[in-house]
């Protein structure tokens, strides 16, 4: 029986183990200091970008121009408005605009028509471009004086009625000359 030497190729030298594990700590630690700043600054354009300029200035403007006004106070239990800066518009026709901004830089807008006894609320909270609505019945209260809400219903997706609602304050906002 024949045995025939096989040639081996010379692959050079062996990594050690310990070079292995050195090489992937470098690039692991490489991967948090690059790339978590970066993924912070991401998440710093998007909070930035989702804030809409327009709400601060509604804010500011009721919170600048807040009235004494014994009207709004009629809607404070129905809207938890106590404390809060309150400026109560009549619209006419029987349609009131009520703004509400709180210690937290909230704002509130509520459309209440007053005939119908229907209102539609926007809540801007922190001057966020996503409002929340809501929308129900009021019915007035004679011994205390007082609106309060009835069947209170929350709309999670942009129904016709916030987009008018939205589209309609800030359209208001533009005639008070707050620019966008």
């Amino acid at each position: 029986m024949i045995v025939h030497q096989s040639e081996a190729e010379d692959l050079g030298p062996a990594l050690a183990v310990e070079d292995a594990l050195t090489v992937m700590v470098v690039i692991l630690v490489l991967r948090m200091v690059l790339l978590v700043p970066m993924m912070s600054l991401d998440k710093a354009r998007l909070e930035r970008a989702e804030k809409g300029t327009i709400w601060e200035k509604a804010y500011a403007y009721v919170v600048g121009n807040k009235r004494e006004d014994k009207d709004a106070r009629q809607y404070e239990d129905a809207f938890d408005l106590n404390g809060n800066s309150v400026i109560l518009t009549e619209l006419g026709g029987g349609a009131r605009i009520l703004e509400a901004a709180d210690a937290n830089q909230n704002l509130m807008v509520v459309r209440h028509d007053v005939q119908k006894q229907t209102y539609y609320s926007m809540y801007i909270q922190k001057f966020s471009n996503v409002p929340s609505y809501s929308h129900g019945r009021m019915k007035w209260s004679p011994q205390e004086k007082k609106w309060f809400r009835l069947d209170n219903q929350i709309d999670y997706n942009q129904t016709p009625e916030a987009e008018s609602l939205n589209r309609q304050y800030q359209e208001w906002i533009n005639k008070r000359g707050l620019p966008n």
